[in-house]
C-alpha cells in the first residue's frame, strides 16, 4: 500500500476525535477503548475477582490486583499509528515517523 493512501485510510479507521483512547492491559491481552469506554469498562471491575483453574489443582480465586491490569491513555495520533503500523506492515515508531513526516507533505 502506497504510503499517502496507508496514512488516510488509518485516519478514517480512527472513528472519533472527542477525548482519546485508553489501552488497557490484562495478562496477555490489550484492548484499545475509546477514554469513555475504557473508563466505563475499569468501572466495572470493581469488585471483580480473578479465577484461575488449573489442570488437577485446587482452583485458586485472588482479586483482580494492580499487578494484574494496566490502562494508559493513548492520543489519537497514537491510535492512528497503530492502525497505520497494520496496514504499512511497519513497526510502532516506523508508523509514529511516517505520521509526523505526513504534516510536512
Amino acid at each position: 500500500m502506497e504510503r499517502k493512501d496507508a496514512i488516510a485510510q488509518a485516519k478514517r479507521m480512527v472513528k472519533t476525535k472527542m477525548s482519546g483512547y485508553m489501552k488497557i492491559t490484562i495478562g496477555y491481552t490489550t484492548l484499545v477503548l475509546t477514554h469513555k469506554a475504557g473508563i466505563d469498562f475499569l468501572n466495572s471491575l470493581e469488585g471483580a475477582e480473578l479465577l484461575e483453574e488449573r489442570y488437577q489443582q485446587p482452583v485458586i480465586i485472588t482479586g483482580l490486583g494492580k499487578d494484574k491490569i494496566s490502562a494508559y491513555p493513548i492520543s489519537e495520533t497514537t491510535y492512528t499509528a497503530y492502525k497505520l503500523s497494520q496496514l504499512m506492515e511497519v513497526d510502532i515508531d516506523d508508523a509514529l515517523t511516517i505520521l509526523e513526516g505526513a504534516g510536512n507533505d
